[in-house]
């Protein structure tokens, strides 16, 4: 009964199947290896690495059934039924493919040297972060550590594709994602990829994977928006970007009066997928709106938009839409911060031409009356860590400082990068390099 198989084996040793066995499963490993690495950097969809690996799997057993069935020979080529023995030259062959496979082997080693001490870090680059490591502040590494446990409980929100026939509409498709974003950023259960950070990425069709891997955050929230008269379309998908599964997709067809109750079911949605608990307070702050009114919200929307490309006419131009907004909505506390901002950013220690006093006159009733209309609002503690750190008069907000208006900023929404950059800065300023080092890199 053992010949037989003893009879196979060497059979099998003598086409050399063994050896193209190994010699397939080292070159594949390699080629696995190398296309990791090339299509990461290259952002390409994860479907493309799957497809390689199943052609690999495929492959294994047609190339033992291939090196079973043919033969090399002097002419080529040959089915091995059709070689005599006496002229076979598998022993040669085989010598070949030994030399072959040390080679492949050898490269095999140097590919995970390379990996494991360039790639990865070499061993002095570990000590070295090792030693930095233990000179950090242990409050800072239990958060991180914190924020690494928590990271299912993680979102960024892509700007939302203008899909309307008007270019100009992209202003009302960002800012409905970025109310979205604002919105999410008070559940403080919920880590939330800044604005600055999450609409780098727009346009840039990246995969998932790689987007969720640089913002740290576990899954993401994209979506369209075709606005047509006062009729809205929108679509938004929460995709995990482990495996790029959707979590949560659904197709809003609305008015346009509908806009807040939109952005609360989306807001809602992403808590409930992610399993997030709501305490009273986080529950308070998430159905908070800054404004009922559409035309108020829009001319927001509108300001936003000139706003943020900080120089001197979109300036004056975020200021009439803001001073729109109020007027419509005398309660948009939002707005009035909208109004402070552009003024100060008018300075001459900004992007304008207006003497800082000047500048502050203008800025402070809209200041003082968006912290009257909300005394709990991050967005106001920033303009007011603004105005406290460059325009403050004497006499303005007796008992208060530009730190204690930032810090308070950065403990209502801790994605608030403005105030976050800020309070490096003044931390800088002040002479606490460690703790200014440390709000820089939660604002990274």
């Amino acid at each position: 009964m053992s010949e037989p198989s003893l009879s196979f084996f060497e059979e099998l040793k003598r086409r050399n199947v063994f050896r193209v066995g190994l010699a397939y499963v080292v070159t594949a490993w390699l080629i696995v290896q190398v296309a990791d690495v090339a299509l990461d950097a290259f952002g390409t969809p994860e479907w493309v690495m799957k497809t390689l690996l199943l052609l690999v799997f495929i492959g294994f057993p047609l190339a033992l059934v291939f090196a079973w069935a043919f033969e090399k020979t002097p002419e080529g080529l040959k089915l091995e039924k059709n070689v005599d023995r006496s002229q076979s030259i598998t022993n040669v062959t085989g010598k070949k493919m030994d030399r072959g496979i040390i080679i492949a082997l050898a490269i095999a080693v140097v590919f995970l040297l390379a990996d494991k001490f360039v790639l990865q870090g070499s061993p002095g680059e570990a000590e070295k972060a090792s030693a930095e490591l233990s000179v950090t502040d242990s409050r800072s590494v239990a958060a991180t550590l914190s924020e690494q446990a928590d990271r299912t409980k993680s979102v960024a929100v892509l700007p939302f594709a203008n899909m309307s026939s008007d270019p100009e509409q992209e202003y009302f498709s960002d800012g409905l994602a970025d109310t979205v974003l604002d919105a999410l950023a008070q559940v403080r259960d919920l880590k939330v990829a800044a604005r600055t950070s999450s609409f780098a990425f727009r346009g840039k069709h990246q995969d998932i994977r790689e987007i969720g891997r640089q913002l740290g955050v576990s899954t993401v929230l994209e979506g369209s928006v075709q606005k047509s008269g006062n009729r809205l379309r929108v679509i938004t998908q929460l995709i995990d970007v482990n495996d790029g599964a959707h979590l949560w997709s659904q197709t809003f067809d609305r008015t346009d009066e509908d806009i807040f109750a939109i952005q609360d079911e989306i807001s809602a949605a992403v808590v409930k997928a992610l399993k997030v608990s709501l305490g009273e307070e986080d529950a308070q702050r998430l159905a908070q709106r800054p404004t009922n009114d559409i035309q108020a919200f829009d001319m927001y929307l509108l300001g936003r938009h000139e706003f943020v490309k900080r120089n001197p006419e979109a300036l004056r131009k975020a200021i009439g839409h803001f001073e729109k907004a109020v007027a419509i909505d005398p309660n948009y506390a939002l707005a009035y911060t909208g109004l402070a901002d552009s003024w100060m950013f008018l300075s001459t220690q900004n992007y304008g031409d207006l003497p800082l006093k000047e500048a502050a006159t203008h800025a402070k009733p809209y200041l003082d009356r968006a912290l009257a209309l909300a005394p709990d609002s991050s967005e106001v503690y920033a303009t007011l860590g603004l105005y406290m750190d460059e325009f403050r008069q004497p006499g303005d907000f007796p008992g208060m400082t530009t730190v204690m208006a930032l810090e308070k900023s950065v403990q209502l929404n801790p994605a608030n990068i403005l105030a976050l950059n800020w309070l490096a800065i003044r931390y800088q300023s002040d002479g606490q390099y460690q703790k200014s080092m440390q709000t820089l890199k939660s604002a990274y």
